[in-house]
């Protein structure tokens, strides 16, 4: 069922796989770009009212993780597809390169809802740990 929804979705396609990788590696631009179109659309351009901690376009936006998240997304899928054609290990490792960046963008978002006890006391180790996995699987697993 997996294997002929990405055989018929656009992550066969190589134009697409051209344009994630692009994506990927802007993903904090992109995120930069969410919050100047949010701040431009609310008004909060020239003006400080970003810095408050219920405006509509801080650090806490939950926009900012989806577009971040989003293009290790595609790589995710598009390397499940390869290995449904291939059968090739490695894109598994590949597939699971970019999974790695999930957590970590998760975990970070979260920072911003819940509770400063909760953060340091469960949520900000478990970001440091999946940071550093993945970093290390970022360092060990660079085909792709």
């Amino acid at each position: 069922m997996v294997g002929s929804f990405l055989k018929s979705s656009p992550f066969s396609r190589s134009m697409f796989g051209v344009l994630t990788n692009i994506l990927t590696s802007m993903a904090k631009v992109l995120s930069d770009l969410e919050r100047a179109a949010c701040r431009m659309f609310h008004g909060q351009v020239a003006t400080l009212s970003w810095f408050e901690p219920h405006s509509t376009c801080g650090s806490h936006s939950i926009w900012i993780p989806c577009v971040l998240a989003l293009p290790y997304d595609f790589r995710f899928f598009q390397c499940l597809r390869q290995y449904s054609d291939t059968r090739d290990n490695t894109c598994i490792l590949n597939a699971l390169k970019y999974a790695s960046s999930l957590p970590v963008i998760l975990l970070s978002a979260l920072k911003y809802h819940v509770t400063l006890d909760l953060w340091r006391g469960l949520y900000r180790p478990l970001w440091l740990l999946s940071g550093m996995m993945q970093k290390q699987f970022l360092i060990s697993w660079a085909p792709g």
